[in-house]
Formats: structure tokens, C-alpha cells, sequence
């Protein structure tokens, strides 16, 4: 390039740029034609609602067109596009006009709505060709959702096309399929006549699984999780149902299950499982800040397959200035039954806190099972521990038969905007503390519930409650790490850490036999990925084994600030006591962790 080609060159550019810029400048200070919509004459059919979501008007509001002319062309689409929901609702006749006019500064698209008379559905046929199903599968018209003489509702035609493929799909016809649909209206009578042609293959049963893809993991692990046995009747729920317990393992990144179709002659048809393992071991770590518990922090180490059979193996450190454990997890899926775990666990433990010291060790060993939401379990627990308090030092040994049955139909573990949970432990304990001989219960029940108040889930309701009872033993003789304790990020915010309840002469926890705890959140999204929680938390922890009586319940009342993560949400929380008590609770406490409260 020559030097003389360069201050043109860079003319040109400047020229160019001041083009683009003035023609963005130009653009920005036409405001467009603003306009409002008015959506007459669907009233009376119900479709007024309707028709304003399927709007473009409407929904292009905020982008208003540049001219007159546009909008009419827009306002026009528009009529076309509610002509179509008219005739989705039966409405097979029905006109839509569409009127632009000016008034003062505006101008007003009016869409007048004529109706016409309402279309019934006159008949709903179904031919098979040559493969026709045994009569007990030919579905009736309530089979399909549908009567003759019912308004001939697109959305329902379409949903009965879909149960017919679901029924069959259910009764051994992986392959059936719809190959037309032919609508046809009778006029004058003004009814629809509906025809829809299937074809149903052949009818076979379920084979044998064959897996592509497997790695680490063994297939005879796989084939304890399947929800059939050869030879039942091939049902697509099941396909769903295996795939989902394929991926609820935890062990698989991608999972795809096909049936495949029987050589001439057979009728049991190989299932394909094609599956991508994803690394089975991983390491993580999280940190917590309370300002009554100071800085805590979290790391495991997790091996999901051990022995090629999903056994999932964690170590986990945690700790902050109160309390410290050590933990191994092992858990064995598929254990002697399909949907039945063997549980185990090995926790070294060292807790300082205000009321109580200890040092012990513990395991468990128990068996789980899960069907859909619904979990029950039984486990045996052995513990051993020095326990300090203000009536000295203990040593304690316990065995505990925990009972447990729990329920989650939530849609996350970390951030729930639907569903709920219910989880109801009953505990027995024998064994000695010293030489005296011990034998209580511990039974506890806690509940959440969540609930979305708009469609895109920015404005989530939660609350919560917990209720314990312990049974057998007076409290002075119950050991202190057996009590209730309320207070704290996970209980009731705003107040220190296990300080609700019954306070010894220097001011220390002791603890109780009984326990309640409310919560109530409102979860909204500001912006983005950034949310606020007001909320409200309340309990008391009582000294008898009757929780409903007349000792005051403690509240505090709080904001919280939440910034969404792909993992879950980090959460701030600032609670303040509304009736602590004097010289005893701070002010303010808050918390700093990942996830939601509760």
C-alpha cells in the first residue's frame, strides 16, 4: 500500500462510520407509531383472553413499526394470525377485520371478531389398513377425550390423535403411527368430520437389553434397574421409566433407549440402551460464613462406581470453629432389589458449642427404597462418645433403630420453585450413659412446601416447619448431644446458634424434649440472576416432651440477597430478632452459603 492510499483509506472509514452512526442516530429518534390494540366481538365465544396472547400486536407492542402503512400490514397479519384460533375453536366461518385510526396521539388497531356459528365434532373415525388390533384396543370416542356433538376444538382433535398413539404405544405397538389426518366440514349442518389413518406394524413383547457405550460401568448392574422382565408386553412408560432410572444413577451423561425390531417370526423385541459415562470421580469443596458459628468450609473426594456397579464411595471434611467431622459415605444401589440401597456410614466427630462438648464416633448400616417421590428406610446406628455439659462429663453408648419415610416431588435439591417435602424419622435408642442404663425415642417430623406465583417462576412462596418430640428419659438425664437445639442459618435466623430454649444459670443452651420451628419466605427475582427473600422464621424449644404449650415462641424477621449460580444459589441472609430477649440475643445475625435456606 502506498503512503498517499492511507489518509484516504482513513477518510473513507471516517466517512463510513459517520454514515453508520447518523443512519443509528436517525433510527433512534424515530419513535415509531405507537398504537393500541382493541380486540372486539370475542367476548362472547371466550377467546378474548386468547386472542390477546396469540397477538402480535401485542406482543411486537414495544416495537412499534415506522409508519401508518406498516402498521395496517402488521394489524392485517394479526387478522389472519386470531383467524386461525377462531377456527382452532371451532370457529370455522369466523372473519376477522382489522381497522387502523388515529386518535390525538396515538392511533387505535381495532380488530372486530364475527364469530359465526360454533362447529360440533359430527364423527371421529379411525381405520387400521390391514394389521387391525384386537377389539378390546379399539378405543371409544371417551377412550380419545371426545363425544359427537362436542365443539370440534382443534387443541382436543390433536389430543386424541396423540392418546390413540399413547394406547397403542402402551399395548405392545412400539412402531404405530398416524399417517394422516383428514378434517372435513359438513356444511350446511356445520359439522366436522374427522378420519385419521394408522398403521399399527406388529405387536411384540419386551427382549433383552443390549448396551452400547459401557466403560466402567458393568451391564449386570444395569439389568437389575429394569422395570420388566422378557416376554411382558412391550409398553413405552417402561422405556421411560428405565431411562429415567439410568440417569438418576448419576453415572451417565447421556442416556438413549430405542426398541428395536424382532427378525421375521419373533415377537420379543431387543431393547437398545446406548449410554455415555461421565467421570465417576470428582472432587469438590464449598465455604459457609455464620457470624455466631464464624467461617465454615467443605471438601470430598467421590468415587461413583467403585466396583463397576454404581457403589458410590464420599469422603468429606467439614468444619468451622464449632464443630469438625470426617465422614465416609458408602451407598450400594440396587441391593438385592431394584429400587432398594444399602446404606453405610462412618462419622468422627468434635463439637465445641456453647451448651455442650463432644467427641465420638459413629456408624450406620441400613437399607432404603424409592418409588417415584416416596422413600422409606431402616437403618441400625452405633455411637460412642464423650459428652461434657454442665452436669460433667459422660461417656455414652447408644444403638438407635431409625424408622424413616420421606416424600420430595420438588423440581431441585438446591433451589425449589414447585413441589414439596416431608421427611418422618422415629428413632429408638438403648445403651448406658456411665453405668445408667438408657432407653428413649426421638421422634421428629419437618415439611417444606413451595409454590411459583407467576408463570416464569420469578415470584417462588416457601415455608417450612419442624416438629419434635423425645420421649422416655427426664432432659437432665437424656445426654446433651441427644437434646433439641433451635437457633441458627438452618433453623431459626437471627438468633446465635442453638441459643433458643432453655438457657443454664451462665447463660449456656441445655437444650429440650420437644421442639417447633416455622419459616416463610417470598423468593423474587430482580434482575437477571440476582433475587431478593424477605422472610420471617419462629420457634421454641421446650423442656417437657410437649411442644404445644404455652412457652413463647421466638421470631425473627430478615432479608436475604440471592445471585443464581449454575449449581445452585449463594445466598446473604441479615435476620434481627423481633422479641429477644434482654442481654442474651444480638441484635442481628447473618449467613453467607450456597443454596436456599430451606
Amino acid at each position: 500500500m502506498g503512503a498517499g492510499s492511507f489518509p484516504a483509506l482513513v477518510l473513507a472509514a471516517y466517512l463510513v462510520l459517520a454514515l453508520v452512526l447518523g443512519t443509528a442516530a436517525a433510527q433512534a429518534a424515530e419513535p415509531g407509531i405507537a398504537y393500541e390494540t382493541r380486540i372486539v366481538g370475542a367476548d362472547a365465544i371466550g377467546l378474548t383472553e386468547l386472542m390477546e396472547k396469540a397477538s402480535l400486536l401485542n406482543a411486537l407492542a414495544e416495537k412499534p413499526p415506522p409508519s401508518v402503512d406498516a402498521l395496517r400490514r402488521r394489524a392485517k397479519e394479526d387478522a389472519h394470525r386470531l383467524t386461525d384460533v377462531l377456527t382452532s375453536n371451532g370457529f370455522y366461518d369466523g372473519t376477522i377485520t382489522a381497522q387502523v385510526a388515529a386518535e390525538g396521539d396515538t392511533h387505535v388497531v381495532t380488530l372486530t371478531v364475527t364469530p359465526g356459528v360454533v362447529y360440533l365434532l359430527g364423527d371421529y373415525a379411525i381405520a387400521y389398513g390391514d394389521n387391525e388390533p384386537p377389539a378390546a384396543l379399539m378405543p371409544d370416542l371417551e377412550d380419545l377425550g371426545l363425544h359427537v356433538g362436542m365443539r370440534a376444538d382443534a387443541g382436543a382433535i390433536v389430543d386424541a390423535e396423540q392418546a390413540l398413539l399413547t394406547r397403542f404405544r402402551e399395548a405392545g405397538y412400539p412402531w404405530v403411527k398416524v399417517d394422516k389426518r383428514t378434517v372435513r366440514l359438513d356444511r350446511p349442518q356445520t359439522l366436522v368430520l374427522v378420519q385419521v389413518a394408522v398403521t399399527l406394524d406388529r405387536r411384540v413383547a419386551f427382549g433383552e437389553p443390549q448396551y452400547a457405550g459401557l466403560e466402567e460401568v458393568e451391564a449386570p448392574f444395569l439389568r437389575r434397574l429394569v422395570p420388566w422382565k422378557p416376554g411382558d408386553t412391550f409398553a413405552a412408560s417402561q422405556l421411560e421409566a428405565y431411562r429415567r432410572a439410568l440417569t438418576e444413577t448419576g453415572l451417565f451423561a447421556a442416556v438413549g433407549i430405542a426398541a428395536q425390531r424382532p427378525p421375521e417370526g419373533a415377537d420379543r423385541a431387543p431393547i437398545q440402551v446406548t449410554l455415555t459415562e461421565r467421570p465417576h470421580r470428582s472432587i469438590g469443596a464449598g465455604v459457609n460464613y455464620a457470624s455466631s458459628e464464624g467461617p465454615g468450609a467443605k471438601v470430598f473426594w467421590e468415587n461413583r462406581t467403585l466396583f463397576g456397579a454404581g457403589e458410590k464411595l464420599r469422603l468429606t471434611a467439614a468444619g468451622n470453629k464449632i464443630e469438625q467431622t470426617l465422614t465416609a459415605d458408602f451407598t450400594k444401589p440396587a441391593y438385592i432389589h431394584g429400587n432398594q440401597q444399602l446404606l453405610s456410614q462412618v462419622e468422627l466427630k468434635r463439637f465445641d458449642g456453647p451448651g455442650f462438648q463432644q467427641i465420638g464416633l459413629g456408624g450406620r448400616l441400613g437399607l432404603e427404597r424409592r418409588n417415584g417421590p416416596w422413600r422409606t428406610a431402616l437403618s441400625g446406628t452405633v455411637e460412642a462418645a464423650k459428652v461434657e455439659d454442665d452436669t460433667g462429663r459422660h461417656n455414652n453408648s447408644l444403638f438407635g433403630l431409625p424408622v424413616e419415610m420421606g416424600y420430595d416431588s420438588t423440581d431441585s435439591l438446591l433451589d425449589p420453585t414447585t413441589g414439596a417435602r416431608l421427611d418422618l424419622v422415629g428413632t429408638p435408642y438403648v445403651g448406658f450413659s456411665d453405668s445408667d442404663l438408657l432407653t428413649f425415642a426421638v421422634l421428629e417430623a419437618t415439611g417444606s412446601i413451595y409454590r411459583r406465583l407467576d408463570e416464569d417462576g420469578r415470584f417462588v412462596a416457601a415455608g417450612r416447619a419442624r416438629v419434635g418430640t423425645l420421649l422416655g428419659e427426664d432432659r437432665r438425664d437424656v445426654p446433651a448431644n441427644k437434646r433439641f437445639y433451635a437457633g441458627g442459618g438452618g433453623s431459626i435466623r437471627g438468633y446465635e446458634f442453638q441459643s433458643v430454649g432453655p438457657l443454664s444459670k451462665t447463660g449456656d443452651p441445655e437444650g429440650g424434649l420437644s421442639l417447633i420451628e416455622v419459616g416463610a419466605e417470598l423468593r423474587i427475582r430482580v434482575y437477571g440472576d440476582f433475587g431478593v427473600v424477605p422472610f420471617i422464621d419462629g420457634g421454641k424449644v421446650v423442656d417437657t416432651a410437649q411442644p404445644f404449650d404455652s412457652t413463647t415462641i421466638r421470631w425473627a424477621a430478615g432479608l436475604g440477597l440471592r445471585y443464581h449460580t449454575a449449581v445452585g444459589p449463594l445466598r446473604f441472609d441479615l435476620a434481627f430478632p423481633l422479641n429477644g430477649r434482654k442481654d442474651v440475643d444480638e441484635d442481628y445475625q447473618f449467613y453467607i452459603s450456597l443454596g436456599q435456606a430451606f
